[in-house]
């Protein structure tokens, strides 16, 4: 019986298909790991979103320095006015008696003379005044 019972042994100690049961210590480890990658992303996403916070203002007082000198609030914000230009230029008046010739960009106009979009209503001795022809409104060119 005691060769019987040592085979016994010898067998149960063999069996590759029986695994060996976890133990304590092997699962607070595992959960040590999890919980230490956890807290590892969480603080480096936290970290980046602070980072893009400060980004941002950053951004903002930047645009803040450079509207003009005044601070970019709701009640004061800097008003910009954006000049229109007709792309013409008056280089000179030439006047006879009681007609007048004007040198806009180089060509001689007349008064009721097109120039693109323009008609040239009306010439003076300092300026010429330009009336669009499509929304009818006036461009005043003067002399520098």
């Amino acid at each position: 019986m005691s060769t019987f019972h040592d085979a016994l042994r010898k067998a149960e100690n063999s069996n590759p298909a029986k695994a060996a049961p976890k133990t304590k210590k092997d699962i607070p480890l595992v959960f040590v790991v999890i919980l230490a990658i956890v807290l590892f992303l969480a603080i480096f996403n936290i970290s980046k979103v602070n980072h893009l916070k400060k980004v941002a203002a950053e951004k903002k007082n930047t645009a803040n320095k450079l509207s003009l000198g005044k601070t970019a609030d709701a009640k004061s914000a800097p008003v910009i006015v954006k000049k229109v230009y007709s792309g013409y230029e008056l280089e000179g008046i030439i006047c006879k008696e009681n007609s007048c010739i004007a040198v806009i960009n180089g060509k001689i106009f007349k008064p009721e003379g097109t120039i693109g979009d323009f008609i040239v209503a009306n010439i003076s001795s300092r300026s010429v005044e330009l009336r669009n022809s499509k929304n009818n409104s006036v461009t005043n060119l003067d002399l520098k």
